[in-house]
């Protein structure tokens, strides 16, 4: 993982190979988390890499659906925001693919295919509780923390949720994938 502080406004973890990139945008009065990776131990990891606290994030953006970018979401007690097809996606997902049922039968068939993935799944699903969205909107949200004017903006493409955010006085600030 490399960890870049872009000045004093935002932190990038960028992360190839082990999933989502996030980023934390630093305001007076908190920060806003963008997307909060697999698990929970997983994004805690990630706070304690930059002497953070999970208590200071006011916001939480969910950039698309994925596991990887939302998984986290539980360690959070601030509104979580994301595109209202995010929400439905997450919460078709608890129905079926997410489900208890599909999840266990996959670990299993993991245990036999390849032990050491399934012992590093059985570490993600560790005390799990996938938490939705609570706060969506359509095409475009603005909002304001500290002072700082942010964006966030559905353009689709990676999926058909896929946010960006943008703040207006630096501009984009969306990490790859």
């Amino acid at each position: 993982m490399e960890i870049i502080r872009i000045d004093s406004l935002a932190t990038a973890f960028i992360r190839p190979g082990e999933g989502v990139n996030a980023g934390l945008i630093h305001t007076p009065k908190g920060m806003i988390l963008i997307d909060t990776t697999s698990s929970p131990a997983e994004i805690k990891t990630l706070f304690e890499a930059v002497d953070a606290n999970p208590e200071e994030v006011r916001l939480v953006i969910n950039t698309h659906f994925h596991s990887d970018h939302t998984w986290g979401n539980q360690v959070f007690t601030c509104p979580i925001l994301a595109h209202r097809s995010c929400l439905e996606r997450m919460q078709s997902g608890l129905k079926n693919e997410w489900s208890q049922e599909v999840l266990q039968s996959y670990l299993s068939d993991l245990e036999k295919a390849d032990p050491k993935k399934a012992d590093d799944f059985r570490r993600t699903m560790k005390d799990l509780s996938i938490t939705l969205p609570n706060q969506v909107f359509e095409e475009r949200f603005e909002g304001e923390l500290g002072g700082l004017n942010y964006e966030v903006i559905h353009l689709g493409g990676h999926t058909p949720d896929l946010c960006v955010v943008w703040l207006p006085v630096r501009g984009c600030f969306s990490l790859p994938t």
